[in-house]
């Protein structure tokens, strides 16, 4: 790099002495010091250890059907599936299929799914362009408004969610069938009998004497005709 410079250093300024132009040259400023550092860029909603399992596990909630989850991302499935609880929750009566709608602010949603509020209107935008749900906006003047109304209108979204319901309502019973709080699988399986257990380990262990015995050349000729049954 040096070298190149004095070379036209050479050329702009003939005949001046060489120890000139490498003063010229040490004078001259680095570029690279100059530079302007590149910033880090953040954005509304910088990521946290916190809110990145709050996505990931409203992602994996199962509120949204996997035919519909794969057309967004995981960020916007978080934001869906605050959504759908909500849609699901304020169904009267919980369970029935006749489900409400979400009325969460914008920032309330955000918090709750650990994203940002761009990425709220980034879902919601998609969601209501492939006819997934209904937003209605309430304005009560010009500068102020209610949160939106946000309806699931997709018939396989909703009837992925009554088939939630339902499921959870079953086992809801279950557990207090049963005298607990949570479903989950039972199986009862009946004791076996600590004699029977007895019984069959000296049958077998007998039968593994004999069967020793039957192979044991050493065995005296007369026992092994008693175990055989000759005469």
């Amino acid at each position: 790099m040096s070298q190149a410079l004095l070379a036209l250093l050479e050329l702009a300024h003939p005949g001046r002495p060489q120890a000139d132009l490498l003063a010229m040259i040490e004078a001259t400023p680095n570029a690279r010091a100059t530079e302007k550092p590149a910033q880090r860029r953040v954005g509304s909603r910088p990521r946290s250890s916190a809110s990145m399992e709050r996505r990931r596990s409203w992602a994996a909630s199962g509120l949204l059907p996997p035919c519909l989850a794969c057309r967004f991302t995981l960020a916007e499935q978080a934001v869906l599936a605050v959504v759908a609880e909500q849609v699901a929750t304020r169904a009267e009566p919980p369970g029935a299929g006749r489900f409400q709608t979400c009325e969460l602010p914008l920032d309330a949603i955000a918090a709750k799914a650990g994203v940002c509020r761009t990425t709220v209107r980034n879902a919601l935008r998609e969601a209501r362009t492939l006819g997934l749900i209904h937003v209605e906006e309430r304005r009560l003047s010009a500068w102020r408004n209610l949160p939106h109304r946000i309806m699931v209108v997709s018939p396989e979204w909703l009837s992925w969610l009554k088939m939630r319901a339902k499921g959870l309502t079953r086992q809801t019973r279950a557990g207090v069938h049963h005298g607990e709080h949570s479903g989950g699988g039972r199986k009862s399986v009946s004791p076996t009998s600590t004699d029977r257990k007895k019984e069959g380990f000296a049958r077998a262990e007998k039968a593994e004497s004999k069967r020793q015995d039957r192979h044991d050349p050493g065995r005296p000729l007369w026992k092994m005709m008693s175990t055989n049954g000759g005469s």
